[in-house]
């Protein structure tokens, strides 16, 4: 008996072929395969496993032999990975993919752009979809899986604002150079003459107190990508002047502030906000609802402008309180205690109510001795702001229903009686006792 000993995916068949002399011969194979087969025929086999030829002769003896034909179908598990995105920091990254067995594996990718990429690790510049391809060159078994690589290439998407146009040019004592980010995760970098801007030079907006051309580079720091502009200031003196004043914080307290912007009046005055919002604007005064930088300028007959900022933050961060849902008044004790936990906020008032009426406690215990919803308010003491939770006291004060039974008489001839009683109520433990006539209290 012979023929190949292995069944593969690139040969799914095995030819199994015999010889010898005999009248009758009979193959027989794993999961009942059985069939007659004539000398000099050649057996496909599609099954693996233990494969016998039976050849009987004239004489009625039988010769047995055997054959195993081993089965390598499994595909290899392929896993794609990649190290890093690609983003202007980074323009490549690198694609490994691993599958067992590793030592007779050969890998094939498929790249976005529709080029093919041989070998287990490979260099990609293109995001996208690429495709892998794991063959095993023993037994021509393939397995493909995908991964997407993402790309993050575009330049920060961010507007400058124009610089005042001036007859002739002006540079008043302070002016601002503002950009509008379009987007988040922007860095901001302002470049110019020495000492001459004020305030932050990695914020949106810089002030400038001197002419000249500065330049500004804008990075998206999840990619990388850098954009840049120049923006060139002309000279032209006004004196103008302007101070802003005002609270900087908002809160629950205070939910609007007013910001008052004190100037000569010999020019106009202009409210701007890159990022804020204005509830209303009176002259040289505006109220203002939402965080932000807001900038006060005031722009002569020239053109020539003076500006002052003031950012304006936001607190409106809650304590954080919690109560449990619901608490049982029993018969014993009578009472239910309600304990929050209150985080959050270094300072923190708190206060109750029962149903609706205050009450007279301010800690965070509160032994409740009757039924209903209890409340209780957390107030941020440094801006106000209030957190509620709600705790339900419920009474379970109900006694179990018990029935001494049928009473007995005590004789001579029965100098002692059996007593059984009858006990009901809520479902649980129940403690039992018999108490005597002088007082005894029997198990």
């Amino acid at each position: 008996l012979q023929g190949p000993s292995r069944l593969t995916c690139s040969a799914p068949q095995a030819a199994l072929s015999w010889w010898g002399q005999a009248d009758t011969f009979h193959l027989t194979g794993p999961q009942g395969a059985s069939f007659a087969i004539a000398a000099g025929d050649t057996a496909w086999l599609t099954q693996g496993g233990w494969w016998q030829l039976s050849a009987t002769g004239s004489n009625g003896c039988v010769f047995d032999t055997t054959l195993l034909v081993e089965v390598d179908t499994l595909a290899p598990e392929v896993a794609p990975t990649f190290d890093q995105p690609l983003t202007c920091a980074h323009p490549e990254a690198s694609l490994q993919a691993s599958a067992l067995p590793e030592a007779s594996v050969h890998y094939r990718w498929l790249a976005p752009t529709g080029a093919v990429l041989e070998g287990w690790q490979v260099t990609a510049t293109a995001g996208g979809l690429y495709e892998v391809a794991a063959e095993d060159s023993l037994s021509g078994c393939l397995a493909t899986d995908t991964l997407h690589l993402p790309a993050m290439l575009n330049p920060p998407q961010v507007v400058v604002l124009p610089v005042d146009t001036l007859a002739p040019p002006c540079v008043p004592d302070t002016v601002w150079l503002e950009a509008v980010p379009l987007q988040s995760g922007l860095a901001f970098q302002w470049l110019g003459p020495p000492n001459a801007m004020v305030g932050a030079t990695t914020a949106p907006a810089v002030g400038v107190v001197a002419v000249g051309s500065y330049a500004l580079v804008v990075t998206d720091t999840s990619s990388g990508c850098a954009w840049d502009t120049t923006l060139t200031v002309a000279q032209h003196t006004s004196g103008l002047q302007v101070t802003l004043f005002g609270e900087s914080q908002i809160d629950c307290i205070r939910p609007e502030v007013s910001l008052v912007a004190a100037h000569d009046g010999s020019g106009t005055l202009v409210w701007l906000t890159p990022d804020g919002h204005f509830a209303s604007i009176a002259g040289d005064t505006a109220v203002v609802d939402s965080p932000g930088t807001y900038i006060a300028r005031v722009t002569d007959a020239f053109g020539c402008s003076a500006s002052d900022t003031l950012v304006v933050a936001a607190s409106f961060e809650a304590p954080q309180l919690s109560l449990p849902d619901s608490v049982a008044r029993t018969c014993a004790p009578p009472e239910a205690m309600l304990v929050a936990v209150v985080a959050g906020a270094d300072s923190v008032s708190l206060s109750w109510a029962h149903d609706g009426l205050p009450l007279p406690a301010s800690g965070d215990t509160l032994v409740a001795t009757d039924a209903g919803t209890y409340v209780l308010a957390a107030t941020n003491l440094a801006n106000g702001c209030v957190a509620f939770d709600t705790a339900v006291v419920w009474l379970d004060t109900v006694a179990p229903a018990v029935d001494a039974g049928q009473g007995a008489t005590l004789t001579c001839a029965q100098p002692f009686a059996h007593l059984q009683g009858i006990v009901a109520g809520p479902a649980g433990a129940l403690g039992l006792f018999w108490l005597s006539p002088n007082g005894d209290t029997l198990p």
